[in-house]
């Protein structure tokens, strides 16, 4: 541990004492990692892979990498939130009470993670919430496949619920949003030329 934190230490040999670390099947490394991930005054690519080893090491533990997903730092909150494999019910419940709260930076990692994971459950349990918690969870059932939706809700998808997400999910199907897409915006560039 010294060897990271030592400035005197060259960053390839930092890098190999994280990715070292990380393969330590022990709560005393995955705590490790925590703390290095956290430390705001380590480069942001040993960082993220710290939090890296803490969802994909040998000593998983994705609780530890909450406060991680909402890292100042993009790189390090994207290998946090990637490194996520799978979600307890108590980070659901977790993740849940961000879309609740007012913070738009947890909300918006709360909506991804549990659409990545396809927590229905979850994210049909936050539409129930308030009105930010609603809106950050139609837009993640809204980008989850309709049938994949439907088949986990079961009758839990009200009416009005399945009105909203409609739309989303046509947009899913529509040809001009997929593989039309790079078609329309190269040819609006061409456009600029003849201006």
């Amino acid at each position: 541990m010294q060897q990271i934190y030592n400035p005197m230490t060259e960053a390839d040999q930092q890098m190999e004492a994280v990715l070292a670390v990380s393969e330590l099947p022990s709560d005393a490394a995955a705590e490790a990692l925590a703390e290095i991930a956290a430390s705001l005054d380590l480069p942001s690519e040993l960082r993220a892979a710290a939090a890296w080893g803490m969802g994909q090491g040998a000593a998983r533990r994705p609780e530890l990498l909450l406060d991680r997903i909402v890292d100042p730092e993009p790189i390090v909150a994207l290998h946090a939130i990637s490194a996520v494999d799978e979600l307890s019910s108590d980070l659901q419940r977790t993740l849940v009470g961000w879309m609740e709260g007012g913070d738009a930076i947890q909300a918006s990692a709360a909506a991804q993670l549990l659409q990545r994971h396809g927590c229905v459950d979850s994210l049909l349990e936050a539409c129930g919430g308030g009105r930010n918690a609603r809106l950050w969870a139609l837009r993640a059932l809204g980008e989850l496949p309709a049938a994949l939706v439907r088949c986990l809700a079961e009758d839990r998808l009200t009416p009005d619920i399945e009105g909203v997400l409609l739309p989303m999910w046509l947009g899913q199907e529509d040809w001009l949003r997929q593989d039309g897409k790079e078609g329309l915006d190269a040819l609006d560039i061409q456009k600029v030329r003849f201006r």
